[in-house]
């Protein structure tokens, strides 16, 4: 509890410190003024059944007024304060959550635990859905309750302390109850987390465009509906089981309010009568113990919160503290690169969780300026291979060198400059045609390359028709004048993008496989004489790009089993002539 309150404290204090003092100064607002309310009344009700002073009844009104414009509009003002300080700090936590996200393993982005830490981490961070720093704000709410307390507990012992020890006694049950009752309420949503996960993912593909065709086609939008039904309800029965428990907290909660009522009326109804207290003693009693079981409870509530929330916690500072392996011990700077060499030496690789090799005993190289054709049928290793260059992921056995140097060894980021990588799965965002290939340079000079690259893939002619030029927007989701790019043009948006980042090694993942065998073919050409000198890798189930390679590296079942030029590896007749002649009608003659 203590180290999530302290994770919230100095994570407000760095980002936005206003939000730390404008709490502070909400809970003295909120913890003083409550007692002048309180007291104001019977000193106006005594003085009006005694002296009947006009000075006197008119400072008592004037300084309740005052109170309760503090506490009021004041307070309110504070409070909007906060909730702005709030929107930035949780700004900030998003951007903390999205570095983190961006900057640890790419590994961790392909299990399943990790984003169930992710979300279980939510749940602290943003009350279960209560809102962002909602524990914060709870921990603020116990200091400004205590103040209140504090005064109160010292009206009531003027009047009789058994009284205030029979009140502590009820507290205390009272706490203990509401504390075993959330925590099992807090276990169950601990344990939707799964199920919410599920309805969440059934949820964002019906509203996301890009599955719709996929949708209409296979005619399965209701079974997907009642799928996104059947989790919500499973959630919503855990909702449910969840609420029970709290409601029964409530309930312990009135029944213990309505019991300390009671005996506070007995109490003081009797002294009125004995003619121990006067009518604004009474008064002012009533309006303490009032606001005692008020400020109570809402103490017990937020502790119990705080305290069951520190479950969360526990998943949150698990998600803090996944390392980034991949950037732990890398502190070499890149290397030299006017000529390289990439060297695999016995790697082998076999994916977190799974029992087998997804390669084997891997023995290539890579050399400056080369072409390189990766071959091989679907699950041969191909795109493993790719990772394992890119330090997607890192080998399980063997190393991979450059120019000499694990590139274990060398600046992550660094190492990361070199490649640029269109793979099958590649994404254009909903930004201007010239933002998806150079992002946001905006300079006269990166707008020429822009254009100047668009034309040597081909593509100038279409991009200068639309209305904006390359400022149009690619999709329409935020300009309705944005263009819906075809296949074949969003291939080449891609493909731009790749030879814009200007790195030493381009790699085209089987990003053409959409193509039509002749015309991927074709394209493999005119992105062979835009790269010229460049490294470039290609890998495709289709031999189209073979004949245009230095080398041909054949992959089967996780290892490399020939490789060669394109004529070598024909005059073997082995793996590579089998997969050719299979394609060969599709290019011979071009």
């Amino acid at each position: 509890m203590i180290k999530g309150l302290t994770f919230f404290l100095k994570f407000s204090w760095k980002n936005k410190k206003s939000y730390v003092v404008l709490n502070i100064l909400n809970q003295m607002v909120q913890g003083i003024m409550p007692l002048i309310i309180i007291a104001m009344p019977k000193f106006i009700i005594d003085e009006l059944l005694n002296q009947q002073r006009i000075e006197m009844l008119a400072c008592y009104i004037v300084l309740l007024l005052i109170a309760t414009f503090i506490k009021n509009w004041v307070g309110s003002h504070i409070e909007l304060q906060i909730f702005n300080k709030r929107c930035y700090l949780s700004c900030a936590f998003s951007e903390f959550i999205h570095n983190k996200l961006l900057n640890t393993n790419y590994s961790n982005l392909e299990t399943p635990d990790f984003h169930e830490i992710k979300e279980k981490a939510n749940k602290f961070l943003y009350g279960d859905w209560h809102g962002f720093s909602f524990i914060l704000e709870n921990a603020f709410s116990i200091a400004g309750k205590m103040i209140t307390l504090i005064g109160i507990v010292a009206i009531i012992f003027t009047m009789n302390i058994w009284l205030v020890c029979a009140f502590a006694v009820l507290m205390v049950i009272s706490t203990v109850i509401d504390y075993k009752l959330k925590q099992k309420a807090h276990g169950l949503s601990l344990e939707a987390v799964n199920i919410e996960r599920r309805w969440n993912y059934f949820t964002r593909i019906l509203e996301d465009s890009s599955y719709s065709k996929e949708i209409r086609m296979n005619q399965i939008g209701d079974w997907l509906i009642n799928e996104e039904k059947e989790y919500a309800h499973k959630a919503i029965g855990f909702y449910e089981k969840r609420n029970k428990y709290f409601s029964k907290s409530a309930l312990f909660n009135t029944l213990f309010v309505i019991l300390q009522s009671l005996m506070t009326y007995c109490y003081l109804i009797k002294d009125v009568i004995d003619g121990n207290i006067s009518l604004g003693s009474f008064s002012m009693y009533v309006s303490a113990i009032t606001a005692f079981s008020a400020s109570v409870k809402d103490i017990i509530t937020s502790i119990v919160d705080i305290k069951v929330y520190g479950v969360y916690y526990e998943a949150l500072e698990k998600y803090i503290n996944i390392k980034d392996t991949m950037r732990e011990n890398a502190r070499l700077t890149l290397p030299q690169m006017e000529d390289f060499l990439i060297e695999f030496k016995n790697v082998s690789f076999k994916y977190p969780g799974q029992n087998t090799f997804a390669l084997k005993a891997i023995n290539a190289t890579i050399q400056k300026g080369k072409k390189i054709s990766i071959v091989g049928e679907n699950g041969s290793g191909k795109t493993t291979f790719i990772k394992l260059l890119c330090r997607l992921y890192d080998p399980t056995e063997g190393e991979i060198l450059l120019n000499g140097i694990n590139i274990k060894d060398i600046d992550y980021d660094e190492y990361m400059k070199v490649f640029a990588a269109v793979f099958q799965d590649y994404k254009l965002f909903s930004f201007s045609v010239k933002e998806n290939i150079i992002w946001k340079d905006n300079s006269a000079d990166s707008r020429e390359k822009t254009a100047e690259l668009l034309n040597d893939i081909g593509l100038g002619e279409r991009i200068n028709s639309l209305p904006k030029g390359m400022d149009t927007s690619v999709y329409k989701e935020f300009d309705s004048s944005g263009f819906e790019p075809s296949g074949g043009e969003s291939q080449k948006i891609a493909i731009t993008r790749a030879i814009a980042k200007d790195a030493q090694i381009i790699i085209l993942d089987e990003p053409l496989s959409a193509l039509d065998p002749r015309a991927e073919n074709e394209m493999f050409v005119q992105f062979d004489n835009i790269v010229k000198q460049k490294t470039a890798i290609y890998i495709s189930h289709r031999l189209s790009s073979c004949r245009l390679c230095d080398e041909i590296l054949v992959f089967k079942q996780g290892e490399i089993c020939e490789h060669g030029t394109h004529e070598e590896l024909l005059a073997r007749n082995r793996e590579y002539q089998k997969l050719y002649s299979l394609q060969a009608k599709y290019y011979i003659g071009d």
